[in-house]
């Protein structure tokens, strides 16, 4: 744990100069430790700056406190050339103020600032958690491994994993998130996705995803793309996705007219349910993290949050996936993230795939964990397909228990959904390819149990037909060989481009990361 805490000290130094929203994020990082000192008190805090990062740019302009705060939890290194004053020299400003060494400056704004320093908020002694989520040797008990198993845990121990995640992420600290407001919101959020007593859209799940995104920010790095701001966005987006889910689909709030449907207009129905319940949260009494946030931070990190949710909509996913293969061809033609990272609607789409994914990444989890997660889900769709034939309705496509195999419902639904925005990702996220292999052999076990199933299923036809039982049995089981084969081939392909990146850094020709 020590040696994950020093290497994110060291990736948050290095991507401060380079992506756009590194400035802020130091920024945030010093306004909130500097806010033990009133605004005036010396004259120093009228002072300000700009600084030259790594590639010459120039940055700013920026508080002195905000800068000694920065320099103080070593964002920046006292030889980093700064220019006083709102003018700085440049090409088109020959006689601006003169950069000159931090170093320079430093006993004087030590002289002003140093005692406001605020140490580091800790909510362990507020949430009984001790090292249930970072156990040394085993995985599934680890709250930053993709092989993490939610139901190791009582609901009553999930707002501690809630916790470390936060926590990991510095939010406590950066945001000025207090205990209770934290306790509130999350008693708040268990309300919601337990008072519905689902098997699938629950407290777990909510959990569940929450857990996965913070994988995809932390260990499989999507930190090095996004700013801390839309990382806590993004973390919240998914404990919220699926508040208050009542277990039946857009599809059925529109046939059926629900109030929901009538109140979105047919669009979005439970997603736009969902992120407006988290803000109503948001509003009550002792619950708004948020709280110690700016207006403007907060009128980000709702952004975020909106779009994040209402994209898990399945409506957006082949159109979502469509942006994401954009995006990475024109990593690939930028020479790197880098550059296109810098754009915010890159980082737009990014951030809405990595809740999708996460929210429908089952299939790549452990089987015996893929497997639970698919048993209660159809069991939840059942539900809603009796309910729909009881109404009268049009049953809504796998919900109908007379007709859905899971066994062939679980492998369209990894061909055809999980499986392309998987592959697409390795381009961003290299370290993603143990996970399309837990994908592969979770997909090679239910072919197995769907060939199994179709080999012992009795075909029927018409008396006067002259269709044949046996070529139809034969013809069915061709046709989920060639899919077997197909879906091999695409992982084949993975593990070939994985081994290629790798090879071209070995011979130093770096990747396009």
């Amino acid at each position: 744990e020590r040696q994950r805490e020093r290497e994110r000290g060291q990736r948050s130094i290095r991507k401060m100069s380079r992506l756009p929203g590194n400035a802020f994020r130091a920024w945030a990082w010093a306004k909130n430790h500097g806010s033990g000192l009133e605004e005036g008190d010396d004259k120093a805090d009228f002072i300000k700056f700009h600084y030259r990062d790594e590639k010459g740019e120039t940055q700013g302009p920026f508080r002195a406190r905000d800068l000694f705060y920065w320099f103080d939890a070593g964002y920046i290194h006292e030889q980093v050339l700064v220019a006083v004053g709102e003018s700085p020299r440049s090409e088109s400003n020959p006689k601006g103020a003169p950069f000159v060494p931090f170093s320079i400056f430093l006993d004087t704004l030590k002289g002003n600032f140093a005692h406001a320093k605020i140490e580091g908020k800790s909510w362990a002694g507020v949430i009984d958690s001790g090292d249930k989520f970072k156990d040394k040797e085993d995985e599934t008990r680890q709250h930053w491994n993709w092989n993490f198993r939610i139901f190791n845990y009582k609901e009553d121990e999930l707002m501690g994993l809630g916790m470390n995640i936060l926590e990991s992420l510095n939010v406590p600290n950066v945001y000025n998130v207090t205990e209770s407001s934290f306790v509130g919101f999350m008693e708040n959020v268990r309300y919601l996705m337990t008072r519905n007593e689902l098997p699938y859209h629950n407290y777990y799940h909510a959990l569940d995803v929450m857990q996965t995104t913070f994988v995809f920010i932390e260990s499989l790095e999507a930190n090095m793309y996004v700013t801390e701001l839309e990382s806590f966005g993004l973390v919240i987006a998914a404990l919220c996705h699926d508040l208050d889910h009542p277990g039946l689909n857009n599809s059925y709030q529109v046939n059926r007219q629900t109030p929901l449907a009538l109140r979105f207009n047919d669009a979005s129905c439970l997603e736009n349910m969902h992120s407006a319940l988290c803000f109503s949260i948001l509003r009550k009494a002792g619950c708004d993290i948020f709280s110690g946030i700016d207006k403007g931070d907060q009128a980000a990190i709702r952004k975020v949050i909106i779009g994040c949710i209402i994209n898990t909509d399945m409506t957006y996913h082949f159109a979502l996936k469509s942006d994401l293969s954009t995006m990475i061809e024109k990593t690939k033609a930028s020479n790197g993230v880098l550059t296109f990272m810098r754009e915010d609607k890159d980082r737009d789409i990014l951030l809405k795939t990595i809740l999708h994914v996460a929210d429908i990444s089952n299939p790549c989890k452990s089987f015996e964990l893929s497997k639970r997660w698919s048993d209660a889900v159809i069991q939840e769709f059942f539900m809603q397909g009796d309910l729909e034939k009881k109404e009268g309705l049009s049953v809504s496509m796998g919900c109908d228990r007379n007709t859905t195999q899971q066994e062939t419902l679980s492998l369209n639904f990894c061909d055809f959904i999980v499986a392309p925005f998987f592959f697409t990702l390795q381009g961003l996220f290299p370290k993603l390819h143990s996970v399309i292999v837990t994908m592969s052999e979770n997909r090679k076990e239910w072919n197995k149990r769907a060939t199994e199933m179709i080999k012992a299923k009795v075909f029927e036809v018409a008396p006067e037909s002259d269709d044949d039982p046996e070529i139809m049995k034969a013809a069915e089981l061709t046709k989920w060989d060639k899919r077997a084969v197909v879906f091999d081939d695409l992982v084949k392909a993975a593990m070939q481009e994985k081994e290629a990146r790798e090879n071209k850094e070995k011979e130093g020709g770096g990747g396009d990361r």
